[in-house]
């Protein structure tokens, strides 16, 4: 796969774009919780709420060029709503992103390797058939938020994220089962072609069985099928999520890192 700065702008665009919506949708569910999204640099300034998964900058500077000031106005944002900066910073970014982040003070704080494979090629694969996908809705939605509810260390941040991530535009949920029992979860997001195949989570006395392999097969399947040339994944680099992703004829694109900037009084 040609990786240029062409393909990275459209993924990095896809990526903020779809992680706004978190917020978009929060801010609709529950009118006053604070969330909010600015436009900065091509990319976006998401703030979803305290101690919410997504409150950082995405795709600054990829699609379009950056300034300094940029990257203040960032500082400001998260200033406003009491929290430190964070910036995922894509190696494609406009280099005044990481220069003026260096200046104020930001520091290296994680890795996320983003993957890509075509599925128009993708042969056909009878992984997922040990197992039964259902898509989620109102009547089974419950069972598939409290599979993430349980193991998470914050119930209440993992009931309003849920009913934010299964009520956001362009998302597609499903319970796995065996034999009649939920055994994990997944999603993807499809939006202009590309479909991030992001969210999984096994439950603990079930993994070990290729249900992480399964979930990857299942929404390939279903990402043809709605028409994406293109599927992406992310992961930390060196873990078991990485390596089933390469399993799964994924090719790594670049690596992103998060920069955070702490809170000043």
């Amino acid at each position: 796969m040609l990786v240029d700065h062409e393909l990275v702008a459209r993924i990095e665009t896809s990526f903020a774009r779809d992680a706004a919506g978190y917020a978009i949708t929060r801010a609709w569910l529950e009118p006053g919780c604070g969330a909010e999204v600015a436009e900065c640099a091509g990319g976006r300034v998401i703030y979803m709420g305290p101690r919410m998964h997504v409150n950082r900058a995405m795709g600054v500077g990829v699609a379009e060029p950056a300034s300094a000031e940029d990257v203040d106005f960032i500082v400001d944002f998260y200033a406003s709503h009491s929290r430190d900066a964070e910036i995922e910073l894509c190696p494609y970014a406009d280099d005044v992103v990481r220069s003026r982040a260096a200046e104020l003070g930001f520091r290296l704080d994680w890795f996320r390797t983003v993957y890509a494979r075509t599925i128009a090629s993708r042969p056909a694969s009878r992984l997922s058939g040990a197992f039964e996908f259902t898509r989620v809705d109102s009547s089974n939605f419950e069972t598939w938020a409290g599979v993430w509810i349980e193991h998470s260390d914050d119930a209440d941040r993992e009931r309003r994220f849920t009913q934010a991530r299964h009520a956001k535009p362009g998302e597609h949920d499903f319970v796995v089962s065996m034999d009649g029992v939920p055994v994990a979860v997944c999603s993807l997001s499809i939006h202009d072609g590309l479909a991030d195949l992001g969210g999984m989570l096994t439950r603990a006395e079930y993994r070990g069985r290729g249900l992480q392999a399964a979930c990857l097969d299942r929404r390939l399947t279903f990402a043809g099928e709605s028409g994406c040339e293109l599927a992406l994944a992310g992961a930390t680099p060196g873990t078991s999520s990485a390596r089933n992703i390469e399993r799964a004829g994924f090719e790594a694109l670049y690596t992103s890192v998060a920069l955070v900037r702490p809170r000043r009084p």
